[in-house]
C-alpha cells in the first residue's frame, strides 16, 4: 500500500472517531431515578361517633335542712352504671395535634341511698324505721371541648392522650322516699306522733341543673383506610355537685357530691379528604 493511501485512511479514521466522540458529548445525561413517596398532610375535618359503658362512683348524698342547719348524711349509697352514646366534630391540625367538640348522653342511671332518721329512736319507733329509702334516676348529657396529642404511629396504631372542659346537664327524675313512719298532729302544733305500724312513700320532683364538667382521656386509634379509623379509649369524667330534689321548698334539699364516672368507649372517626398528599405537593388531607 502506498504511503499516500495509508495517510489518507488514517485521516479518515481520525475524523470518524472525532465525530463519534462529539456526538456522544452532545447527549443529555440520564435523568436520575426519584422515588416519589406520599407523605401525610397536615390536617383535616372529621366526624366521630362513640358508644361505651359508663361506671359511676357512688355519690355522697345529704339532706340539708335550711331551718336547723343540719346535714343528714345518707348511708348505703349506690349508683348504677349506664350506657353512653355520643358524637362530635373535630379538626386535625397536624400529625400530633387535634381538637373536637363532643356531645354524649347517659340515660336512666339509678341512684339510691338510706336517710337516717335519728329522731325516731327516742320516740318508740321500731328500728326498721331508723332509715328511709331514697331513690331516683338521672339522665346526664355532657358537652366537651377536647384537645388531643397523638403520640405517633406504631404500625397502624396511634396512641393518644387528651382532655376537655365543658358542661353537664344533670336531670333527675321523680325522687321517691319510702319507709317513712307516718305522723299525725297529736293536739298541738309541736305534738307530732309517729305511727310505727305504718309507713308511707313520698314523691318529689327531681332537680335539673347545668353544671361545670371536665374529663381526662387516653386511648389509641387504628387506621382502616385513609379516611376511616377505629378508636378505643378510657375517659374519666367529673361533674360538679348539685341538688337532687327540693323536698320542702326553702327548707329541705337533697344534695349530692361531685359525680365521677369511668367510661370505656369505642368509636369511629371519618376524616374528610383523607387521602395522602402526593409528590406534586397537592394538599390532600389525611
Amino acid at each position: 500500500m502506498s504511503r499516500l493511501l495509508k495517510v489518507g485512511m488514517g485521516a479518515l479514521a481520525a475524523v470518524a472517531m472525532s465525530a463519534h466522540l462529539s456526538a456522544a458529548a452532545d447527549l443529555d445525561p440520564p435523568a436520575p431515578i426519584i422515588e416519589h413517596k406520599p407523605i401525610s398532610a397536615g390536617g383535616g375535618f372529621y366526624l366521630r361517633g362513640d358508644i361505651g359503658y359508663s361506671l359511676w362512683e357512688d355519690p355522697d348524698l345529704t339532706n340539708f335542712n335550711a331551718n336547723s342547719g343540719i346535714d343528714n348524711r345518707f348511708i348505703n349509697e349506690d349508683s348504677e352504671d349506664a350506657f353512653v352514646i355520643g358524637g362530635g366534630v373535630g379538626y386535625k391540625f397536624n400529625k400530633h395535634f387535634r381538637t373536637d367538640l363532643t356531645f354524649d348522653i347517659r340515660t336512666n342511671k339509678t341512684i339510691t341511698g338510706d336517710a337516717e332518721c335519728g329522731c325516731v329512736a327516742d320516740l318508740g319507733v321500731p328500728s326498721s324505721f331508723d332509715t328511709s329509702r331514697q331513690k331516683t334516676d338521672v339522665d346526664i348529657a355532657t358537652f366537651f371541648a377536647n384537645a388531643y396529642f397523638d403520640v405517633g404511629k406504631f404500625g397502624g396504631l396511634t396512641p393518644y392522650v387528651g382532655g376537655g372542659i365543658g358542661a353537664a346537664y344533670v336531670n333527675y327524675g321523680t325522687y321517691i322516699s319510702s319507709n317513712n313512719p307516718t305522723t299525725t298532729n297529736g293536739g298541738g302544733p309541736t305534738a307530732v306522733l309517729f305511727n310505727p305500724s305504718d309507713s308511707e312513700t313520698q314523691t318529689f320532683l327531681g332537680e335539673n341543673e347545668l353544671r361545670f364538667a371536665w374529663n381526662l382521656q387516653a386511648g389509641a386509634s387504628y387506621e382502616i383506610n385513609d379516611n376511616l379509623a377505629l378508636d378505643g379509649s378510657y375517659r374519666y369524667t367529673r361533674i360538679d355537685n348539685g341538688r337532687v330534689a327540693n323536698i320542702v321548698p326553702g327548707s329541705d334539699v337533697t344534695e349530692e357530691s361531685d359525680l365521677e364516672g369511668h367510661e370505656f368507649r369505642v368509636g369511629i372517626r371519618y376524616t374528610f379528604g383523607g387521602a395522602k398528599k402526593n409528590y406534586n405537593g397537592n394538599n390532600v388531607f389525611k
